[in-house]
């Protein structure tokens, strides 16, 4: 997502979107937040907030296709398992950071972190980039 997109609103202008169009708004454009100005425009600035929070969406996704592959149903709940390059590193700081949108995305009860050398001895592991490196991840129902 971007960070935000401002939208025209001047003194004599009493249109003001209401709060449901807003949301709907941040959707469509996939930003963060909606903002009222002067001029229209698009904040297409890429923070390292904004580019983790991406990767983890890639993430989720890359989860979402696994669990289609495995024919689980939406309401089963799993167990993942992440392995990050660097325990404690850049990886799982921004992992844990965003812990409940990827829980409630993809249906976990847990997340386990874990090194890249344990989960390598499980099986059906996947890898994705992520960031500048690459994780791995594998679940069980």
């Amino acid at each position: 997502p971007l960070a935000s997109f401002t939208y025209p609103i001047t003194s004599d202008d009493n249109t003001v979107l209401s709060s449901d169009m807003e949301e709907i708004l941040k959707d469509e454009l996939n930003v963060k937040e909606i903002l009222r100005g002067e001029l229209i425009s698009l904040d297409t600035n890429i923070t390292e907030e904004l580019k983790g929070e991406g990767a983890v969406r890639d993430l989720m996704r890359a989860i979402q296709e696994e669990r289609k592959n495995q024919d689980l149903n939406p309401k089963d709940l799993i167990d993942l398992i992440i392995a990050v390059p660097e325990p404690g590193g850049e990886s799982e700081i921004i992992l844990r950071k965003h812990e409940d949108m990827l829980k409630s995305a993809v249906n976990a009860n847990n997340i386990s972190y874990v090194t890249t050398e344990f989960i390598s001895q499980l099986e059906n592991d996947i890898t994705v980039p992520f960031l500048e490196s690459s994780i791995s991840f594998t679940f069980e129902v």
